[in-house]
């Protein structure tokens, strides 16, 4: 191979390489880089996240429900709900339209949810810098993540039972590692039936709020 074809196949590489990089979406939380399982993409001009990179970023809570393709996600005082597909859904029960519809990633098997959609439904700032194809998440704007322990011992609060998809009353026995938006609390309350079990779980700020009822 002559200096001429070196150079030539040297300058393609490059230029390969400088596109790929280019494609590469970098997530930063708080200003702290963020590196997923896998790196985010673009659908139709938005930024497409993995769902467990997407909710572990906000601080969520995430259930996924196969017989529907749905999507359940809490924090503090709000649900979202999403679908495989739809571009329909739903911020504490109101329904809302999507730019794009969460999708199944062929190449993964996981699923993809919209960023910014979801990270302004709970309230987080989502800025995205074309240069160096950066997404910024700034969690200091989600309504509670600015409150420090709000709640103290011996308050009511509704705890996120996530598993069956409701928020059942508890009582705080203790607040500790008070720290802005991750604060935690040991919490009691008491199983369904005659014969509940007392249980004292502890419990961060994203999954207790106040009660509703």
């Amino acid at each position: 191979m002559t200096n001429k074809m070196r150079c030539a196949w040297s300058v393609v590489a490059l230029g390969i390489c400088a596109a790929l990089q280019a494609q590469v979406i970098s997530i930063y939380v708080d200003g702290d880089r963020r590196d997923g399982r896998f790196p985010p993409q673009l659908q139709n001009g938005r930024t497409l996240m993995f769902l467990r990179d997407t909710f572990d970023a906000l601080n969520c809570a995430v259930q996924w429900y196969s017989a529907d393709q749905r999507i359940k996600a809490w924090i503090a005082e709000t649900e979202i709900e999403l679908w495989i597909g739809k571009t329909e859904a739903r911020v504490n029960g109101q329904t809302m339209m999507l730019d794009q519809a969460p999708i199944i990633d062929k190449a993964t098997g996981s699923t993809l949810v919209p960023l910014r959609f979801i990270g302004e439904a709970v309230g987080a700032g989502i800025k995205y810098s074309a240069r160096g194809n950066r997404v910024d998440i700034d969690r200091m704007q989600i309504p509670y993540w600015t409150e420090t322990a709000p709640f103290k011992v011996g308050d009511t609060v509704e705890m996120l039972e996530q598993t069956r998809d409701r928020w059942i009353k508890a009582k705080v026995l203790r607040v500790f590692e008070v720290k802005v938006g991750l604060d935690r609390y040991n919490i009691e309350y008491t199983e369904d039936g005659p014969n509940g079990r007392v249980m004292r779980p502890t419990m961060s700020r994203s999954h207790i709020r106040k009660p509703r009822r």
